[in-house]
C-alpha cells in the first residue's frame, strides 16, 4: 500500500487538504466550554409550603415524599431539608443512570405521594440539573446611584418594586431571546401586596366586624369563567364587569350596614405597598437583582460571551438610570484555561521540534514532522465533531499528552527509512521497507495506549465521566497520527529527498556535541557485565513502591489555586434580612480593598434551580474575588477573625465552588460527615440533647472543631381549649384573628397586567403585647373576646432545618479530618454513642468515597495491565516475552510517584489516571526494540549481538520519543489556572515515568531478555 501512495503523491495530498478543510470547519461548529456537558445523576424535589413551620413540613410531608421516593430504581444517595416555609430533597444515582427515565420514575412517585400530602399546598417540583444548567455569568440589575432613587425608604422601595418589574418583563425576556441563553434565572426581585387595615375605632364605634371586610372584598371579586351565550345563530362569551385590579378599586367598594352604605376607604385604611422581603442581593454594595444566565448545552462559549456583552451594552445605552454588573464569570476562567492550554500546546512542540533537529541533523527531516503534527491535531477536531464532543479543558488536555506520541509515531517511521538509506537502498524501497516494516510494532504501540483507556469505564461516579473526554481525545489524536505516518509520512519523504542524498555533516551535526551512541555502549557494557547491579535496583524499586503509596497523601482532586471563595453564613441568631445585610455590610467594609468584587445573597433565594443555595433568612451567601491567591488567604483569614469576634455563635464556611469544574466534579461532602440519629422522641428537648452530646464529642476529641447546634428562637402561641369552649370562639375565627395581626391573613388574590397581587386584611403593627390586648376574636353568638384571654404565650428553640436520609432524620455535624485520623475518630464517637445511648451515629463524608476510589483505580490498573499483557502476547506470540515488557511498568511507576513526592502533589484522580496511561506510553520504546531484536534473532545473529546491534538501531529513537514526549508536557508544570493546576499531576506522572523508564528500555530490558534466552543460548 505504501508504494502505491509515494507512486501518486498528488492524490495523497489532495485527500489529506480536503480532510483538514473538513477539520477546520469542524473546529469552528464544536461547542466551546469548560467542562463536558454530561448529565449529572442528581434530581431535587422542591416544595413550597408557606403556612408550614420546618418541624410540621417535616412529618407531613417530607417524610411522606421521602417513603415514595426511597423506590426509585439506582438511588444511591437522598437527602432532605425541610425549613421554614420550604423543603428540598436532593437524589443522587449512580453514574451512568438514564437521567431522563429517573426523572420519570421521580414524578411518578411525586404524583403517587400526592394525595396523602396537605391540600392547601401545591404539587412539589421536580427538578432535573445537568452541566449546562450551572450559570456561567450572574448579571446583577441594580439602579445607578444619582440617577433615579436609590433602595432606601418607602419611595425608595417602590422604586426597586419597579425595577423588578422591568427586569422580569423586559430585561429577562431580552436576554432569554439570545440563541444561545436556556434560560436566565432571577432572585433578589420584590413584590407588591395590597394592605387593608381596618380603622378599629370607627368599626367598633359603628358595631361593624372585620369579617364583613373580608366578606364584601371576596363577593366583589367576581369571576364567571368560561361562559358562551346563544342567541339564535350567534354565540358570545361572557365576561364580568367590574373586576378588581388594583387598591382604587378596592377602596370604591361599598358595603351596606344597618341601611347606611359605607365605602370601604371610609372604613379601612388601602395602600399597595412592598411585600416583605424574604431574602435580598447586594452587589458591589447595592442592592440588585441578580439574573443567573444558563447557557444551552450546544452552544459555544465564546458566542454566548459576545452576544451577552453585546446585549449589555445596548441595555447601558437604552437604559443609563439602571447599572449592570457581571460577576462570576466563567467564560474569562475558560479563556485564561484555553489560553494557557494552547500556549502549553505550542510550546510544547516548539520544544519537541528543537530536539528533533538536533538529534536528526538534518534540516529537512524535522519539517516533516512540523506539518504532520498539526494536520493531526487539525483532523482530529473532525473526529470531535463526528464523536459529538465538545473543546474543553478535558479534551484539550487529552491532545496536549498525546502530542508528544503523536511526533513519536513520525519519528519512529523517518528514523527507520534514514537507516535503510544508510545502508543503501534506494530511495523508493527505503521508503517502502521502512514504513512497512515498522507499522506493527507502530500499531501495536498505539492499541497499547489506548487500550488503558478502556478499563477507565469502569470508574464509578461523575469521574468516570470526566475521563471519557480525555480517552477520547488521545485515542482519536494516536489514531489519526497513525494514518499520517503511515501514508503521509513516506510520501512527503520521498517528495522532498528525491533530489538529493542524506548527509549528517554541517552546522546541525556541530550543534550537538554530546557523543550519546559511545555513552550507550559504555553503558551497555557496564549493565552486562554487572547484571547484579541491574536486579538490585529492581528489587529496591519495587521493595520501594508500595511503601510510596502507602505514606503518599491521598485525596479526590488535586489542589487548585483559587482566587475566588463563597463564604457561608448562618448567623445562628432570629435575625431579620435588614439585620442580616447589614452584619455582611460590616464584613465587607472590614475586607476593604482585598476584595477586588462581591456579590451577597443574604436571605431566601427566588432561584428555580437547586444548584443555586437556598438559605433562611439568618443565613447569607458571599461571593468574594481577590486579586490573587495570597489576598485570598488573607480574605478567609480576616473573615474567620472578624465573625468570631463579633459573631461567636456564627457558623461560617468557606465552599470552593466558584467555577463550573467545582461544582460538576467537586467534593459535595466534608471529609467526614457524622449523622447523629435520635433513638427515641426528645420532643421540644430536642435541640438540648443534641448541644450536651456535641459537648461530650468535642471533649472526647479535643483536636477536632465541632460548630454549635443552630437554634430558631420561636414565639409561641397555644390556645386555651377550655375558654375557647366556654366562651363559644371557634378555631378558625381564632386563627383569623392572629393572621390579620401579623398581616398574614390573605382574602383574594389580584391579576393586574404585571403579576398576581395578594389582598391581605391586616392591623397596624406594633408591640405583640399591645396588639393581643387590643384585638378581639367574635364568638359565634356575635360577641367580643379579648384575644390575651384565649391564647397564652411561652418561648422555644428549634432546629431551623431538618435533615433526613434513607436512614431517617438526623443532625449532620461536618468534620474536617485528615484520612490517617479516620479510624480514631470513629472510633471514639461510636464508644461516646453507646455510653450516652441518646443518638446513633451515622457516618458519610468524601474521604469514604476516596476509598472506594483507590480501589476502584488498583482494579482498573490491574485491568489495563492484563490488556497489555493480551495485546502484547498476540504481536510477540509468545507467553514470556510480555513479561519482559511489564517488568518495565513497575519501575517507571517508582520513577512516577518520587516525581510527585518531589513537587509535594497527592495521590489522585488524575495522577492516577496519569500512572494508568503512562503504564501504556513506556513499554513502546521497550516494544519497539523488542520486536527490533526477534527480527534481528531471525535473521541469523547471536544473542549478544542482537542485544547491542538492536540498541544501537533504537537508540536515537527512544531517546527523541521520550525527550519530545517530555518536552511537550514540561510547560504545564509553568502555566497557572484551572487546566494547569488539572494536568501538572498527569504531566508530573508522565515526566518522572519516562525519564526512569527510558534508563530502564535502555538497559534494564537487554538484562530481561538475556536471562529469559541465554538457556536457548548456550544450548546452542
Amino acid at each position: 500500500m505504501v508504494g502505491f501512495l509515494i507512486k501518486r503523491p498528488i492524490a495523497v495530498l489532495m485527500t489529506f487538504l480536503g480532510l483538514l478543510a473538513l477539520g477546520l470547519v469542524a473546529g469552528r461548529l464544536l461547542p466551546v466550554s469548560l467542562v463536558p456537558d454530561i448529565d449529572i445523576p442528581r434530581i431535587s424535589v422542591r416544595v413550597e409550603a408557606p403556612a408550614y413551620s420546618a418541624r410540621e413540613l417535616e412529618s407531613a410531608v417530607m417524610d411522606r415524599l421521602r417513603m415514595h421516593l426511597m423506590q426509585v430504581n439506582k438511588l444511591v444517595e437522598l437527602k432532605s431539608e425541610a425549613r421554614d416555609g420550604s423543603g428540598l430533597i436532593s437524589l443522587e444515582f449512580d453514574y451512568g443512570t438514564n437521567v431522563d427515565l429517573a426523572y420519570i420514575e421521580v414524578n411518578e412517585q411525586v404524583d403517587k405521594a400526592v394525595a396523602s400530602l396537605p391540600r392547601d399546598m401545591s404539587r412539589p417540583a421536580v427538578i432535573k440539573a445537568s452541566a449546562s444548567d450551572i450559570p456561567v455569568f450572574y448579571l446583577d440589575v441594580s439602579l445607578r446611584p444619582g440617577g433615579q432613587p436609590e433602595a432606601a425608604g418607602r419611595h425608595g422601595e417602590q422604586a426597586f418594586l419597579e425595577l423588578s418589574n422591568f427586569v422580569d418583563e423586559i430585561i429577562r425576556r431580552r436576554l432569554e431571546q439570545i440563541p444561545q441563553v436556556a434560560m436566565a434565572d432571577m432572585s433578589g426581585r420584590s413584590f407588591a401586596e395590597i394592605v387593608v387595615t381596618p380603622r378599629t375605632e370607627l368599626l367598633q364605634s359603628i358595631g361593624l366586624l372585620p369579617e364583613a371586610i373580608e366578606n364584601t372584598i371576596r363577593a366583589a371579586n367576581l369571576s364567571l369563567g368560561n361562559i358562551i351565550l346563544r342567541d339564535k345563530q350567534f354565540q358570545y362569551h361572557v365576561r364580568a364587569g367590574g373586576q378588581l385590579v388594583n387598591a382604587g378599586d378596592i377602596a370604591g367598594l361599598y358595603l351596606n350596614h344597618r341601611g347606611r352604605l359605607w365605602q370601604l376607604g371610609e372604613l379601612c385604611h388601602i395602600e399597595t405597598r412592598v411585600r416583605e422581603a424574604e431574602g435580598m442581593v447586594l452587589s458591589q454594595n447595592r442592592r440588585a437583582i441578580s439574573l443567573a444566565i444558563i447557557k444551552q448545552g450546544d452552544a459555544r462559549m465564546q458566542d454566548l460571551k459576545t452576544e451577552l456583552h453585546q446585549m449589555v451594552s445596548l441595555f447601558e445605552n437604552d437604559y443609563p438610570h439602571l447599572q449592570f454588573s457581571i460577576t462570576r464569570d466563567q467564560t474569562k476562567l475558560l479563556d485564561l484555561t484555553l489560553a494557557n492550554l494552547g500556549q502549553t500546546l505550542v510550546v510544547g512542540a516548539l520544544l519537541a521540534f528543537l530536539v528533533m533537529f538536533l538529534f536528526l541533523r538534518d534540516p529537512r527531516a524535522p519539517w516533516i514532522i512540523m506539518v504532520a503534527v498539526p494536520a493531526a491535531l487539525i483532523i482530529s477536531l473532525l473526529f470531535f465533531f463526528m464523536a459529538g464532543m465538545s473543546v474543553n479543558i478535558i479534551s484539550i488536555s487529552g491532545l496536549i499528552l498525546c502530542i508528544g506520541m503523536m511526533i513519536d509515531n513520525s519519528i519512529i517511521v523517518i528514523d527507520n527509512i534514514t537507516r535503510y538509506r544508510k545502508q543503501g537502498k534506494p530511495l523508493y524501497e527505503a521508503c517502502v521497507t521502512g514504513t512497512n516494516e515498522v507499522f506493527t510494532p507502530l500499531l501495536s504501540s498505539v492499541l497499547t495506549t489506548c487500550s488503558v483507556f478502556i478499563p477507565l469505564v469502569f470508574l464509578s461516579g461523575l469521574a468516570g465521566a470526566l475521563f471519557f473526554d480525555q480517552a477520547m481525545a488521545v485515542s482519536i489524536g494516536l489514531l489519526v497520527s497513525l494514518a499520517i505516518a503511515i501514508t503521509l509520512i513516506p510520501v512527503l519523504y520521498y517528495a522532498i529527498y528525491s533530489k538529493k542524498t542524506v548527509t549528517a555533516r554541517g552546522l546541525l551535526a556541530r550543534l550537538n556535541p554530546i557523543d550519546y551512541e559511545r555513552l550507550y555502549t559504555r553503558g551497555f557494557h557496564f549493565v552486562m557485565r554487572r547484571q547484579w547491579v541491574v536486579w538490585g535496583v529492581f528489587v529496591l524499586l519495587a521493595a520501594l513502591l508500595p511503601l510510596m503509596l502507602a505514606v503518599m497523601e491521598k485525596e479526590r482532586m488535586p489542589q487548585m489555586q483559587r482566587q475566588a471563595t463563597l463564604v457561608w453564613i448562618d448567623w445562628n441568631e432570629n435575625i431579620h434580612v435588614e439585620e442580616n445585610l447589614k452584619r455582611i455590610d460590616e464584613l465587607l467594609q472590614q475586607l476593604g480593598d482585598l476584595v477586588e468584587q462581591s456579590a451577597v445573597q443574604a436571605g431566601r433565594q427566588q432561584f428555580l434551580l437547586e444548584s443555586l443555595h437556598n438559605n433562611t433568612r439568618q443565613q447569607s451567601l458571599v461571593y468574594l474575588l481577590a486579586a490573587s491567591e495570597k489576598e485570598l488567604a488573607a480574605i478567609e483569614d480576616l473573615t474567620r477573625t472578624f465573625v468570631g469576634r463579633r459573631y461567636p455563635r456564627a457558623i461560617l464556611q468557606f465552599r470552593e465552588e466558584g467555577n463550573l469544574f467545582d461544582q460538576v466534579f467537586g467534593d459535595r461532602q466534608p471529609p467526614l460527615e457524622l449523622r447523629l440519629r435520635p433513638l427515641q422522641n426528645f420532643g421540644s428537648e430536642l435541640a438540648l440533647r443534641l448541644q450536651q452530646t456535641i459537648d461530650t464529642l468535642q471533649q472526647a476529641l479535643p483536636h477536632l472543631h465541632f460548630d454549635p447546634v443552630p437554634l430558631q428562637q420561636n414565639l409561641l402561641l397555644e390556645a386555651d381549649l377550655q375558654l375557647m369552649a366556654l366562651h363559644q370562639v371557634d378555631m378558625g375565627s381564632l386563627q383569623r384573628s392572629l393572621s390579620r395581626i401579623f398581616n398574614e391573613n390573605q382574602v383574594i388574590t389580584l391579576m393586574d397586567s404585571r403579576a398576581f397581587v395578594p389582598v391581605k386584611v391586616g392591623s397596624r403593627q406594633g408591640d405583640l403585647h399591645q396588639m393581643l390586648q387590643t384585638t378581639t376574636v367574635t364568638s359565634r353568638q356575635g360577641v367580643e373576646v379579648p384575644l390575651q384571654l384565649l391564647v397564652s404565650r411561652s418561648r422555644g428553640a428549634d432546629l431551623p432545618v431538618i435533615t433526613a436520609g434513607l436512614e431517617g432524620e438526623y443532625f449532620p455535624l461536618a468534620l474536617e479530618i485528615q484520612a490517617r485520623q479516620l479510624n480514631h475518630t470513629t472510633q471514639t464517637i461510636q464508644q461516646q454513642m453507646q455510653q450516652s445511648r441518646w443518638f446513633e451515629a451515622g457516618f458519610s463524608g468524601s474521604l469514604f468515597a476516596r476509598q472506594v476510589l483507590v480501589k476502584e483505580l488498583l482494579v482498573i490498573a490491574i485491568v489495563a495491565l492484563l490488556l497489555l499483557f493480551f495485546i502484547l502476547a498476540a504481536q510477540f506470540e509468545s507467553l514470556t516475552l510480555p513479561f519482559i515488557v511489564l517488568l518495565e511498568v513497575p519501575l517507571a511507576m517508582a520513577g512516577a510517584l518520587a516525581m510527585l513526592m518531589l513537587f509535594g502533589v497527592s495521590l489522585n484522580i488524575m495522577s492516577m489516571i496519569g500512572l494508568v496511561v503512562m503504564a501504556g506510553i513506556i513499554i513502546n520504546d521497550s516494544i519497539l526494540k523488542i520486536d527490533t531484536i526477534n527480527r534481528l534473532r531471525a535473521g541469523g545473529m547471536s544473542l549478544l549481538r542482537a542485544l547491542y546491534t538492536a540498541g544501537h538501531y533504537r537508540l536515537k529513537p527512544i531517546l527523541m520519543t521520550s525527550i519530545t514526549t517530555i518536552f511537550a508536557l514540561l510547560p504545564i508544570l509553568f502555566i497557572s489556572g484551572l487546566g494547569g493546576d488539572l494536568q501538572k499531576p498527569l504531566a508530573l506522572v508522565v515526566i518522572g515515568g519516562l525519564g526512569l523508564g527510558t534508563f530502564v528500555s535502555l538497559y534494564f530490558i537487554p538484562v530481561f531478555y538475556y536471562y529469559l534466552y541465554r538457556t536457548k543460548k548456550k544450548g546452542r
